[in-house]
């Protein structure tokens, strides 16, 4: 496996690309009318709470890849996740869709699993390399 920072930013960008792609599918997504969300047969809260749970992902991936420190990550992606997601949940009223705490609320657990997963993996990685 190659390393060093041609390698860790080749990384980087890929998920900054993907977080990008993927953010703009959920804001779409999000604003579709209500009269034309199609039906998944998953409830809201689930979507909601998956669709946050990858975007965090995506972003936390970025900024590590970056090199910001797990700290300063976490606590950045988690604010970010709670700012877009009341902003996304306020918007979406324009287009016939209900505001929901409850739905804010899965998007921040949403979140805040998934930085918590990646700090579990980036603690792992580091434990693993040191032996």
């Amino acid at each position: 496996m190659t390393s060093g920072p041609t390698f860790r930013w080749r990384l980087a960008a890929m998920a900054s690309i993907a977080c990008g792609a993927f953010w703009a599918l959920a804001f779409a997504a999000t604003h579709i009318p209500a009269e034309k969300v199609p039906h998944t047969g998953l409830s809201d809260r689930t979507l909601h709470f998956a669709g946050y749970f990858l975007l965090a992902g995506l972003l936390t991936a970025s900024l590590a890849g970056f090199g910001v420190r797990p700290l300063r990550r976490g606590a950045a992606v988690i604010l970010v996740m709670m700012a877009y997601g009341a902003l996304d949940e306020l918007t979406q009223a324009f287009v016939n869709r209900g505001v929901s705490f409850g739905d804010w609320l899965a998007d921040l657990l949403g979140a805040i699993t998934a930085v918590a997963a990646a700090g579990l993996v980036a603690l792992a990685l580091a434990r693993r390399s040191a032996q």
